[in-house]
């Protein structure tokens, strides 16, 4: 079995508390689960996500 990496944020405003999750799965999609919704994401556009975080924070 393959090792798997998997990644977690806690993101917090206040007393609210949300968790982010993301990992890359079998079908070498990237997943990421927030409030209990998945989404899956190709690499490519995963990379493009981060991206425009990192520009957005950076503004």
């Amino acid at each position: 079995m393959a090792k798997k990496n998997y990644y977690c944020i806690k993101a917090s405003k206040g007393n609210a508390c949300d968790t982010i999750s993301f990992e890359k799965d079998e079908d070498d999609m990237i997943c990421i689960c927030m409030e209990g919704e998945e989404l899956r994401f190709t690499v490519k556009e995963a990379k493009e996500i981060a991206d425009k975080l990192r520009k957005c924070a950076n503004e």
